[in-house]
């Protein structure tokens, strides 16, 4: 979704290690003889395998590490298990099943939508594990595998349904459902072929001006936060206008909750300008975490914004302007006209060279 093609689509995004998934939570004690066992999904061959051992407390790594270099040998079977002394064998279970997903149905998703069945869908190609294309470079399917996707497409679907049509988001075109039942198994959306800010090496300060209002009309607008606004997330439509895409983080209610998108906006313009990693810490879950975003934020803001990047304008001046819009956020009273009336004549005149009707 947020690549740009430049050859025909396939499965080489499949390869390698992200070809196996070993989800937490699918390890099992005591079955019998063996006393650990993984359900494995193999992503290029849309397939679980069991992967067992007599030894305990496996890691998922070395669940999806061991069934690697056996997939290929595996055939019908789908059992791999390893014995008191190292040595592996494959079976065949008839009574194997693949990990309980209690998916939600269509009538439990709000909104209208179009939908599809999985087997009506001409998958051509993955970007990523989950993330499929369909046709060629039309559209990208987005699928739920295991329980854990659940809540995730859940709340992207639930955004959409909220936001429902925005000039600078990419918008579901189906809710896609089982083919034999009403159950959601993902989503299609259209493919931006512009590619995302991470593959760029180019940029317009519209870009960040719509970034910036279109985050304004999450929060002021939808009552919304994104939650994973970051430099992945961000493509560049065919009318040269950027659109935000994943919101599988998104959450309400956004007013009554301190900004956890404003600091992002910060932190993607700059990694996006200097290609720099903005980690802070070793902390990965950071989505809702106002303090932890607002540290980041100030981290950035601190730092020499060394651009690596093309511009079309100061990058010193969309620094302020982005350190200013964060402060003025937090005002009760805040709207963007106010903001910008308030401005300084130079940062005015900045925002008014590259600010569009869109």
């Amino acid at each position: 979704m947020a690549l740009a093609h430049v050859h025909e689509p396939n499965f080489d995004a499949l390869m390698g290690p992200a070809r196996f998934f070993a989800p937490e939570g699918m390890l099992v004690y005591g079955t019998s003889f063996y006393n650990s066992t993984y359900k494995v999904f193999d992503a290029l061959r849309d397939r679980w395998f069991c992967v067992r051992y007599t030894k305990i407390d496996v890691l998922s790594e070395e669940a999806e590490a061991d069934l690697a270099p056996w997939a290929e040998k595996m055939q019908d079977c789908n059992v791999l298990s390893q014995d008191d002394e190292g040595s592996w064998s494959v079976s065949k279970d008839p009574d194997f099943m693949p990990p309980l997903l209690w998916q939600d149905k269509l009538s439990e998703v709000p909104g209208s939508w179009v939908t599809t069945r999985i087997g009506d869908l001409d998958i051509t190609g993955a970007i990523q594990p989950k993330v499929y294309v369909v046709g060629q470079w039309e559209r990208v399917f987005k699928r739920i595998l295991f329980i854990g996707h659940v809540p995730r497409i859940r709340a992207e679907i639930n955004a959409h349904a909220i936001i429902q049509s925005h000039a600078h988001v990419v918008s579901i075109e189906s809710v896609v459902l089982c083919d034999d039942s009403d159950e959601v198994v993902g989503i299609t959306l259209p493919y931006i072929k512009g590619g995302n800010f991470d593959d760029r090496t180019s940029f317009k300060m519209k870009w960040f001006i719509q970034l910036m209002n279109t985050v304004d009309d999450f929060r002021y607008r939808f009552n919304l936060s994104h939650g994973d606004i970051a430099t992945r997330n961000m493509v560049v439509d065919d009318d040269d206008n950027v659109r935000i895409i994943d919101f599988e983080a998104a959450r309400q209610p956004a007013k009554d909750e301190s900004d956890v998108d404003g600091p992002c906006v910060v932190i993607t313009a700059y990694e996006a300008m200097t290609k720099r990693d903005w980690e802070v810490d070793s902390e990965i879950d950071w989505h809702h975490n106002p303090d932890r975003l607002r540290k980041r934020g100030v981290y950035v803001m601190q730092r020499d914004w060394e651009c690596v990047v093309e511009l079309d304008d100061d990058a010193g001046l969309l620094k302020e302007l982005l350190l200013l819009w964060i402060v003025a956020r937090d005002r009760e009273d805040y709207s963007w006209p106010q903001f910008v009336f308030a401005l300084s004549s130079q940062l005015g005149e900045f925002v008014a060279r590259h600010s569009q009707i869109s």
